[in-house]
This record gives C-alpha cells, structure tokens and sequence, in this order.
C-alpha cells in the first residue's frame, strides 16, 4: 500500500475518455452517466525522483513519495506539503505554456491553488493507484472531501460547472508536466519555484509586503549564481572571496559594467531591492504608503523581475497566475 495526501484544485475539471462534440464541453444529463463510471480512472501520472503524482479523470490530484512511506506523518508533512504546492506551479506554469501554444481548442489551464494541512487528506492505495482509501484529515477537508466518488448525486452537483476535457488532450498535457517536473528537479531549481509560487499566492491573499520579500529572495539568488559565473569567468573567485562580501546592489552594478545584465534589469533589481529595504524599516508601515492598486502593481512589477532573470539564465520561459482574489 502507497501512503499519500489527496486534494481537488479550486477550480475542477472532468477528464472524458469519449468523443467530446465541440459545444458540449461541461457535464449534462446525457454525459453523466460515462463519466462518473470512468472518475476513478487516471488521467496522468509522474514517477521520477522518488514521486508519485497522480490526476484522476474528476480532476483528485494525489501525491506521495519516498520520504513520505518511509516517515509518519509529522516528520514527513512540511515535505509533502512544499512538494504539492511545487507541483501546483508547475501545472500552473505548464498551463500558461499550453494556451499560449496552442493552435486550437485543447487549452487546458489548472489555476494555482495554496496546498495547506487544511484542504488535503490522508489517503492510501495499492500500486495501481485505484481504489483510494480515506485515513484523516483536518475538520475543515474531513469525510465529505472524497464523497463524490461514491455518490452520483454529490458527484454531478459538485461538477455541474467543470469544464471536461479530453483525454487525448490531457495526455499530450501531461508529457509537457512531465518535462518541466523533470526539468526542475534535475537542474536542483525547485526552491526558486517554490518561493515564486509562495510570493504569487500571498497576492491573491493581499500580503503584498510578504509577497516583495520573496520576490528578491530569488532576485538574489539569481544575481549571486550570475555573480559567481562572472567570477570564474574573470579567475576573481578566490581574491574576491578572501577580502568581504558584496552587496546585491554592488554585484548587480559590477554585473551591468561587465554585460552579465541589461541596464533595464538592473534598474529593476534596484527598484525591488529598495522596496525589500522598505519593508524590513517600515515593517508593518509599509502596505499603508500605498493605494491598493498601487501596491498591487509593486508586488507584481517585483514578482514579474524575478521571473524574468529566472527564465533568462535558465533559458525558460516561466510565468504564473499572479492575481488578487478578493
């Protein structure tokens, strides 16, 4: 038996196995009844680096991995809960990646969604991923979290509005999921897409200040990898290092001097360090400076440089929902 968390996205979706006509793409009377008998059915699964990570044809979504059969539960969830919100990103990402290359009308899109111990539950399953069974969950996801999968009537009043998509479609999703999973695993980037995902999601939560703050948590991450490439490139590493260290307002300077960044991304590494430095002054002054929209547009002008030297060193192009919800 496998051990794992299980959870539905906010927003779900349905997974046909038959033809979908064109017009017809959310449940109806004459759907129902073949697609609640194939929701147990898995659309994709991802087992590289130690993970399992299954979406099932009502949209459930579970995770498990070694670490997590290995260990009980409260030495192993902070693991399995950063693991989830990292896979969120990444279909979120692989999302936008699909809409905008998509020809026609196969976009799907899975929006993000924070994964806390408040909206998972503890499942486990046997090696073929079927029959999910319930062990715990907090108060606020409980029993009825699962209910749809046995109850017809449950099942079509939480899916009324749940957009179905084919499984053809789904599959040729998932193999560009599978790539960017491995991509960030096999390149070790998955605490910067982590901090990515957590500074979008504090936005829709209007913790603007937390959201800057994580923000340059990867802007110095990202200066400090072009900073030791310029170092070995120049033979500077082991003088440099001896003497002190350098400020990311120095390092991006000597950077812009030598090439290594644009004049543009260095004004805008300058401008969200000065307001990282804000917030760690002003502290809880800071958000009453602004107008919402104006510290909406901070959060996110931030949020978007981040992105930005990211997908240019890494030479990819990653993008998350970056919305306020409220």
């Amino acid at each position: 038996m496998y051990k794992g968390i299980a959870f539905y996205p906010d927003i779900k979706f349905l997974i046909s196995e038959e033809e979908i006509e064109e017009k017809i793409n959310f449940l109806t009377e004459d759907n129902i009844e073949k697609i609640y008998e194939k929701r147990n059915n898995i659309a994709y699964t991802y087992t590289n680096n130690n993970i399992v990570f299954s979406i099932y044809n009502d949209s459930l979504m579970y995770i498990s991995d070694k670490q997590y059969n290995e260990s009980d539960w409260s030495k192993s969830r902070n693991r399995i809960i950063k693991l989830a919100n990292l896979i969120m990103s990444v279909l979120n990402w692989t999302s936008i990646q699909n809409i905008n290359n998509s020809q026609d009308n196969s976009q799907i899109y899975i929006h993000s969604k924070e994964i806390t111990t408040l909206n998972i539950v503890h499942v486990q399953t046997k090696d073929d991923l079927k029959d999910i069974e319930y062990i715990s969950a907090s108060k606020q996801a409980g029993l009825e979290y699962l209910k749809q999968k046995s109850d017809k009537n449950f099942f079509y009043q939480n899916n009324s509005s749940a957009k179905i998509y084919s499984f053809y479609d789904f599959k040729r999703f998932g193999e560009l999921v599978s790539k960017n999973l491995d991509y960030i695993f096999n390149n070790k980037l998955d605490d910067i897409v982590f901090m990515l995902y957590r500074s979008s999601l504090e936005v829709r939560k209007s913790n603007f200040d937390i959201s800057i703050i994580l923000s340059f948590f990867v802007i110095e991450k990202m200066v400090n990898l072009i900073w030791i490439d310029l170092l070995k490139e120049k033979s500077l590493k082991k003088k440099l290092k001896e003497n002190r260290d350098y400020t990311v307002s120095i390092k991006s300077n000597v950077l812009y001097m030598n090439g290594k960044i644009s004049r543009e991304e260095l004004d805008k590494i300058d401008k969200a360090r000065q307001y990282r430095n804000s917030i760690a002054h002003e502290k809880l002054d800071f958000n009453d400076r602004y107008t919402f929209e104006e510290i909406f547009s901070i959060a996110n002008e931030s949020f978007n440089t981040a992105c930005k030297i990211f997908s240019k060193y890494f030479d990819i192009d990653f993008k998350l929902e970056m919305q306020f919800i409220g």
